[in-house]
């Protein structure tokens, strides 16, 4: 019986925060899709059209150029990022997934799926970009579905009640980020919920460190006792 009420709540969590990642992993690709067709508007109307082999007959033109000339390193891994509202829902509602694949990061682990399907973000958005990012985001989509299979069947806390379990409260922060991130002109507020989810993230470690210390203190009190 427990198990069922666990395996419930699984499934109920993960559907939840699955579906509330999506949402806002719809409206970043939407800003994706204007910007493309924004910059490839752009480019036919401003720029005539460039073959890949006069572009880099181009830019090899100007390596040589600067050849003799003081060089100037330019590293935007190393750049501040602003990342939007529903970015920040998204990731810190759902730290652990995070955590094993950075998730639309302008320069991803090597390692990460994020780093091997994408790669650099800051390279310029094209069609062929859009897709692989699509990918990246179906993938973090099912570590995330995982993430809450796990946490919700294993509740750290047998709580009588669902809405008193760590993981419900984190979900609901989510929901409520996501809720304001949709809308445009207070869609900076949904920072504040994400971020309670954060913490709350931490407490959750923190408190499963704890279980282990915990039981580990009690058996050794118990021994001692026995003696």
């Amino acid at each position: 019986m427990l198990f069922s009420i666990h395996w419930k709540r699984a499934l109920l969590l993960a559907a939840l925060n699955v579906a509330a990642a999506g949402v806002m992993m719809l409206v970043l690709e939407h800003g994706m899709r204007e910007q493309i067709k924004d910059q490839e508007r752009s480019e036919s109307v401003t720029s005539p059209q460039v073959t890949t082999k006069e572009l880099e007959q181009i830019l090899g033109a100007k390596v040589e150029q600067a050849q003799g000339e003081q060089t100037v390193t330019f590293d935007p891994c190393g750049m501040w990022v602003h990342y939007s509202a529903q970015h920040d829902v998204v990731v810190f509602g759902n730290i652990p997934a995070e955590f094993v694949d950075p998730w639309q990061q302008e320069c991803p682990p090597a390692w990460s799926i994020e780093g091997r399907i994408v790669g650099r973000r800051w390279l310029p958005m094209t069609q062929q970009g859009f897709a692989l990012r699509r990918r990246a985001d179906l993938a973090f989509l099912a570590l995330i579905a995982v993430e809450w299979l796990v946490i919700g069947a294993f509740p750290l806390r047998r709580a009588l009640k669902f809405y008193s379990e760590p993981g419900s409260f984190i979900t609901a922060c989510t929901l409520l980020g996501s809720a304001l991130a949709l809308i445009r002109p207070i869609d900076s507020l949904a920072r504040l919920p994400a971020l309670i989810a954060a913490f709350a993230w931490l407490l959750w470690f923190g408190f499963l460190l704890w279980i282990p210390l915990r039981s580990a203190a009690r058996a050794v009190v118990k021994i001692r006792k026995s003696r």
